[in-house]
């Protein structure tokens, strides 16, 4: 057939950096970090995979908004009196261990994103904990290092 008796192609969605966390969220869950790709990933959107890094430079900065997304399911721990604290951290500490299980691929994300990575989620959470342990009496120097116990029991113990 000729060119002119061709219907011209649909117009294509434009992909947000949305559908693209979101897809590669679900490809992580389904098939774990080794098989995370821009290539796979790009099937998966019926996108190519160059299209892809218009939003993320490289599959590091996906990882890094994949992991934030993640951090967003979990409710920042609410201010609480300072004899509520233990519950509060404790729910908090509930819901990590349900992300981590619902999310395996991202328990060792967690250990290799630094402090500069963090996104506006994790941001989010980690700063309602610290103010939870501060206003049960910790002291500001205490603070960190019991959210980073924290975080590493319920990861460890989700994983385990």
């Amino acid at each position: 057939t000729s060119v002119w008796d061709r219907p011209r192609p649909r117009p294509r969605e434009q992909l947000t950096r949305e559908q693209i966390v979101a897809a590669a969220i679900e490809l992580l869950d389904a098939e774990g970090v080794e098989a995370l790709s821009m290539r796979k990933l790009g099937t998966r959107l019926e996108a190519a995979a160059t299209s892809l890094y218009r939003h993320v430079a490289n599959k590091d900065e996906l990882i890094e908004l994949v992991v934030d997304d993640v951090y967003g399911e979990l409710d920042v721990p609410s201010a609480a009196g300072p004899d509520q604290w233990r519950a509060t951290v404790a729910r908090t500490a509930a819901d990590l261990r349900a992300m981590v299980l619902r999310h395996p691929w991202i328990a060792p994300e967690l250990s290799q994103v630094g402090l500069v990575h963090i996104g506006p989620n994790a941001l989010r959470m980690t700063s309602g904990l610290l103010a939870r342990f501060e206003a049960a009496g910790f002291p500001a120097d205490e603070t960190e290092r019991a959210l980073g116990t924290l975080m590493a029991y319920v990861v460890g113990i989700a994983t385990s």
